[in-house]
């Protein structure tokens, strides 16, 4: 039986370099990658809801993920190590310390959220781009900004961060969160007056460490919450570049970025006018292919071009009270031609069933009126339909 690899990630998470022992060494199955077990690691496993470290073992072996089971960890490297020989490793540092930065975080938002509102975290993903925390109750708009507010009070008090192995008779008189059973000696994880949290994973000293949290969003989940959330460097990156992009469309607007929403706004509100009055046209110039469309012809269709389909089916009906036959309009949406045909006298039903059958057309309706998407021309459709009516 292998036995349980040391966690040196359990007694400091700033450790960044170690030497151990290969104990086993094997060749994945479905690639050219290789599991490797040590006596003991640095390296962080994917569990609670974190992605694992990377890093390197020896000078060329890449660490690409790890995992742990029974307290073994594997680690999934793109070489060979062999079995007895002894090799330095070293973990991505900034990788680590960005994931302590966010998890800390999390637990800061979390313990104020169980002790201002009595919500338990019931769900947490974290990964090299997002951070996703789920509450089985709703926050509103108003408490979310509070909570930020407080949890970056916590961050700038520079509080400790301990972390603690209590006995089991010490540990049944401490109110701690947990967001699963845990099997064996809890590890806890607190930050004085703010949270107490059984957790595995690599957290900072101090909270002034984390330097900033943003939510990013909060929409309701499952009856309660999710958020996101964003820490540290992160946060910073994410700000620079949200920065960067309101600068930019300051200077395409002519204005300070402080003006830009109202900016924005009127450019919407111009935009929504123009578009009504453009619409209005070419809904007044299909009336007059209407009024010519009718003398003549037996099932006329017309092509009304990007149009609305509101514009398209005033227009189809238009056609129809003067004439008695098969009356349609073809028109663009969103790059694909779109169709609507009208009748009084002819089941459009069947006609959308024989017209499916020609690979030319998808969609339906009812005797009345049939609209889909078609590959055909207004003509090609037009003389379908005489020969159709006709038979």
């Amino acid at each position: 039986m292998t036995e349980k690899t040391q966690l040196l990630y359990d007694r400091d998470a700033y450790l960044d370099r170690f030497t151990a022992h290969v104990t086993d060494c094997r060749k994945d199955e479905n690639g050219d990658h290789y599991h490797v077990i040590l006596d003991r690691t640095c390296f962080f496993p994917e569990q609670g809801g974190q992605t694992a470290d990377t890093g390197r073992l020896g000078e060329n072996v890449r660490v690409l993920d790890a995992q742990i089971r029974d307290g073994v960890v594997d680690h999934l490297t793109d070489g060979p190590l062999r079995p007895g020989e002894t090799v330095e490793g070293r973990i991505d540092f900034a990788h680590r310390f960005s994931h302590m930065q966010q998890h800390t975080g999390e637990h800061i938002f979390s313990g104020l959220v169980y002790r201002d509102y009595g919500f338990h975290n019931v769900g947490f993903h974290l990964s090299e781009r997002t951070v996703t925390m789920d509450y089985d109750g709703f926050l509103t708009v108003e408490q979310t900004r509070s909570l930020e507010q407080m949890a970056n009070q916590v961050i700038w008090r520079d509080l400790p961060v301990l972390v603690t192995w209590p006995e089991p008779e010490e540990l049944a008189l401490i109110p701690y969160r947990s967001k699963k059973e845990i099997a064996g000696r809890l590890r806890l994880v607190t930050i004085p007056g703010v949270d107490i949290c059984a957790c595995c994973a690599p957290h900072v000293r101090h909270t002034g460490e984390i330097g900033v949290l943003r939510v990013m969003s909060a929409i309701r989940y499952k009856g309660g919450t999710r958020l996101s959330i964003l820490c540290g460097k992160r946060a910073l990156d994410q700000a620079v570049l949200e920065s960067g992009t309101l600068s930019a469309l300051g200077r395409m607007l002519s204005c300070p970025t402080e003006d830009l929403a109202l900016q924005v706004q009127a450019l919407m509100d111009r935009e929504k006018n123009l578009s009504a009055a453009l619409e209005e046209t070419r809904l007044s110039a299909l009336m007059k292919q209407a009024e010519q469309a009718a003398c003549g012809r037996r099932n006329p269709v017309l092509t009304a071009g990007p149009v609305s389909e509101k514009t398209a089916c005033a227009a189809a009906d238009a056609l129809l009270m003067r004439h008695p036959g098969v009356c349609g309009v073809l028109w663009e949406e969103q790059g694909k031609k779109r169709v609507i045909l009208v009748s009084n006298s002819v089941s459009l039903r069947q006609a959308a069933q024989a017209l499916r059958g020609t690979g030319s057309f998808k969609g339906g309706g009812d005797d009345a009126c049939i609209r889909g998407q078609t590959e055909w021309s207004a003509d090609q459709l037009e003389q379908w339909l005489d020969a159709y009516t006709k038979g």
